[in-house]
């Protein structure tokens, strides 16, 4: 994958991420109740501290020296 497929491919997946968040709204953010007691606000940031900075981090940098030395 080159950077500019990268660069196209995070720019999709964003705008599906907004997507998704404009149909919960921000008004429900907060809302208990998606998982037990959990609101979306809960599950989105336990979710990407959980798995992004544990499974991903390590990758992210590395790739990131990859795309430096470019």
């Amino acid at each position: 994958m080159t950077k500019s497929e990268l660069l196209t491919w995070l720019q999709e997946a964003y705008q599906q991420w907004e997507a998704f968040l404009d149909q919960i709204g921000p008004e429900r953010m907060d809302q208990p109740g998606v998982n037990g007691q959990w609101s979306m606000k809960d599950i989105v940031v336990g979710e990407f501290f959980d798995h992004f900075h544990d499974d991903h981090e390590p990758d992210v940098r590395a790739w990131l020296a990859r795309m430096e030395k470019q």
